[in-house]
């Protein structure tokens, strides 16, 4: 019996050790969670609908807005921070459905300032922005986020391409499509 006794008195010793190095990994783990969740920015990628002909200004066809009236009625409910497009009136007419029903503040980033659309995006830490593009600059801009790029060809307007990037997490690129 005695033996019992003398490990039940040296045993509160060691409990406020345990106890606080339990704590404290406890501490950093949700800490780094919060920070790497803080830090996340989710990008969804999409191609401006349906136009046809090869002239820079040339409008939406009718299945071009038939497209991006789905395309705002998918994302109605994404709390979405802001919808980025460029100065064409393909790339406005698919993206202003989308802030119209969510809200989101719609920006018109010039093709000559293409550079700094990276930058732009980044700053939107622990939101999800939407960015209307084209063929060529969708898959540039994820590859300058840090996620492996797709192609996209030019007929196709139906991907939908899901970028997340965090502190502490690599770049994913999740495709998906979607239809009128």
């Amino acid at each position: 019996m005695k033996k019992s006794n003398r490990s039940l008195r040296r045993r509160p010793l060691f409990t406020p050790v345990w106890l606080s190095m339990i704590g404290g990994l406890v501490f950093l783990l949700v800490g780094s969670w919060t920070w790497n969740s803080l830090g996340t920015v989710t990008v969804i990628f999409v191609r401006h609908a349906d136009t046809t002909g090869s002239e820079a200004q040339r409008p939406l066809t009718a299945a071009g807005a038939l497209r991006a009236e789905s395309l705002a009625k998918m994302l109605q409910d994404v709390p979405l921070a802001a919808v980025y497009v460029n100065e064409l009136p393909r790339t406005r007419a698919t993206g202003q459905g989308v802030a119209a029903l969510t809200g989101a503040e719609l920006i018109e980033v010039p093709s000559a300032d293409f550079d700094k659309l990276p930058g732009m995006i980044k700053r939107h830490k622990g939101e999800v922005v939407l960015v209307v593009g084209h063929s060529n600059t969708v898959p540039e801009l994820i590859k300058r986020l840090g996620g492996e790029s797709a192609e996209i060809g030019e007929t196709d307007f139906s991907q939908l391409l899901i970028l997340t990037t965090g502190l502490l997490e690599s770049t994913r690129v999740l495709p998906l499509r979607y239809q009128p």
